[in-house]
């Protein structure tokens, strides 16, 4: 089931990065700028995911790039379809923190309270989005 689920995930992941670079296509007036476009985004995408800089910490004007921000959903989508249920055996060299748990390690990473379900469903209104977005600049 993990397996088909990581397909799934990954395969969502694909769809809506490509969605997006049509949007920045669509948007933009020619190649050039749109391969300037995307570089500055995903930057924004990867500090602003909410695991690089907390969304506590997010200044207020930026606190929407991690509800954007197709990393983040992926790599969400992906942490709790493998860590969720998984029980960890203690390794012969006992050194530092560890968890026994894929919950505990989830709650480290701030995601015990997410689904694989809110991912997916975060991850395809990114799609849609990007689509109609793309649709409309295109028609007008």
């Amino acid at each position: 089931r993990k397996f088909i689920n990581f397909l799934g995930i990954t395969t969502l992941q694909s769809f809506t990065a490509t969605a997006l670079g049509m949007f920045i296509g669509s948007v933009a007036p020619s190649s050039d700028a749109a391969l300037a476009m995307f570089p500055p985004l995903v930057v924004l995408m990867v500090i602003f995911n909410g695991f690089n800089i907390s969304e506590k910490s997010t200044p207020k004007l930026l606190k929407w790039v991690a509800k954007v921000s197709l990393i983040r959903w992926g790599f969400e989508g992906l942490a709790i379809n493998e860590f969720r249920g998984l029980e960890f055996a203690p390794g012969p060299l006992n050194r530092g923190p560890s968890v026994c748990t894929g919950e505990e390690a989830l709650g480290r990473l701030a995601l015990d309270q997410s689904t694989l379900r809110g991912a997916v469903a975060a991850q395809s209104r990114l799609l849609t989005g990007c689509y109609v977005g793309t649709y409309v600049v295109l028609r007008a």
